[in-house]
């Protein structure tokens, strides 16, 4: 038996969080570890650098686990059974940090189209104090937690004196991530928002009056089983036919350094809110001015918001994150002994299926069905999706883009595609083909059909 544990502790502090930054800029109403970043190089035309950076944060990791196996011979079997278990966590406490951001369109002529990409300039908006937006940070402190379990069972059964198998099966367990507080939210984009009466609205996981009941969001896959399957067979002297089967799982996503996949936008109802996003109607006049200090009543208290999005950049966790990415991995190889070398005629591949490709879905993209019986370029008008009604409202409408992780988002997290599948293989002498149609999205590589290679044998 294996008993394991590891920590890993990551103190972060820059070199100027002894000074009060915002004190020194002359903001009011704000104090800072550092100095806030200064984003004032929108132009246009001419680029600036963005000073100021804050972060005085500690990240620990712990992961511990249980490894055993026991291994007994009866007959012409020789048995291999075990089980893996790993509980891993990942805490983060962090410090306010915030920033601010001027556009050109503070100096520009307002209501022009032309404004801010030919007129106005941001660091000219800076030196009058016009703040476009900002932000200011209300940071909890959070532990993302993580399980596995794996339990696995194998059988070398030597059938003859000439003919070896290999057998085995594994199942493993990854259930999706949860905190250890229950203070994880997700962005859904069926839930009716009791304000705009529109799709989209936050899910809180908890057992709380406002919550799904369940500690985390995605799904459980309890159907993860890798078969193991390979054999040995001397055909004649000199001669020995050899192949392999067998299905690999991947792990959990480790969602970077956070504790929750996206930060924030996953963990809403805890830690509070500055609304400083960008004046909808007058952006030309920014929300605020430097000289006048910082806006403190607009700071809104944590809670269960189911609405939080309609005044911040939501963030979801994928509905089908907790669906495992796994790899087939295949060979069959014909060897010949030839004194002290080896020829070996080998088949080598393996297929890939769901497998993150390290960005998030566009979700809101329309599929191809949605164009019937138009060939590229067209415009049909027939094929044109239809025009949505006029607003009633005199809200501005929101524009319903949002991030979604690929599983396991958490996204991802944060990306995958449950229709994607990768084919690959060494790079050896070979003969190959493509391996089929290829789908949109998706990077193939060659299929091999033949490698052959020469070595020399062992003494």
């Amino acid at each position: 038996m294996t008993l394991s544990f590891n920590r890993r502790g990551n103190p972060e502090r820059i070199l100027e969080a002894e000074r009060d930054g915002a004190k020194e800029l002359g903001i009011r109403g704000l104090t800072s570890l550092g100095y806030p970043n200064i984003n004032w190089g929108g132009g246009p035309f001419v680029s600036l650098e963005s000073p100021g950076f804050q972060n005085v944060s500690f990240r620990a990791g712990n992961g511990w686990g249980i490894l055993d196996s026991v291994s007994f011979s009866r007959g012409k079997h020789f048995l291999k059974a075990g089980v893996d278990f790993r509980h891993n966590q990942q805490n983060r406490r962090q410090t306010p940090s915030s920033s601010f951001n001027f556009s050109a369109r503070g100096t520009a002529i307002p209501n022009e189209a032309f404004s801010a990409n030919q007129t106005g300039y941001a660091f000219a908006s800076y030196l009058l104090g016009i703040v476009d937006s900002a932000s200011l940070s209300d940071p909890a402190g959070l532990g993302g937690r993580r399980n596995y379990m794996a339990l696995h069972f194998h059988d070398d059964y030597k059938v003859t004196s000439n003919l070896t198998l290999n057998l085995g099966l594994r199942w493993e367990n990854q259930p999706p991530v949860y905190e250890v507080k229950d203070r994880l939210s997700s962005w859904n984009p069926s839930k009716i928002d009791p304000e705009s009466g529109l799709p989209g609205a936050y899910d809180f996981a908890g057992t709380c009056k406002e919550c799904t009941g369940s500690r985390s969001f995605g799904r459980r896959s309890l159907k993860d089983f890798g078969p193991r399957i390979g054999f040995a067979w001397r055909l004649k002297k000199a001669w020995t036919l050899r192949g392999a089967y067998g299905i690999m799982y991947e792990g959990d996503s480790p969602n970077g350094y956070n504790a929750v996949p996206l930060g924030k936008a996953t963990s809403v109802a805890w830690g509070g809110t500055y609304l400083l996003a960008s004046d909808p109607v007058r952006p030309w006049a920014g929300i605020f001015n430097w000289d006048n200090g910082f806006p403190t009543d607009r700071f809104q208290p944590a809670g269960y918001d189911v609405s939080w999005g309609n005044r911040q950049r939501p963030g979801m966790i994928d509905a089908n994150y907790g669906q495992t990415p796994y790899i087939q991995n295949f060979t069959l190889n014909l060897q010949r002994g030839l004194g002290k070398y080896v020829l070996d005629l080998g088949y080598v591949g393996n297929k890939s299926t769901r497998l993150r490709f390290g960005e998030l879905q566009r979700i809101n993209q329309l599929p191809p069905p949605s164009f019937p019986n138009t060939a590229p370029g067209s415009t049909t008008k027939s094929a044109m999706p239809p025009k949505p009604p006029p607003m009633a409202s005199a809200t501005p409408p929101r524009v319903r883009r949002y991030r979604r992780l690929r599983a396991p988002p958490l996204s991802p997290t944060p990306g995958q595609s449950n229709r994607s599948s990768l084919w690959s293989s060494p790079r050896l002498l070979q003969l190959s083909r493509p391996a089929g149609r290829l789908e949109p999205g998706v990077r193939q590589r060659p299929h091999p059909l033949l490698e052959l290679r020469l070595f020399q044998a062992d003494d």
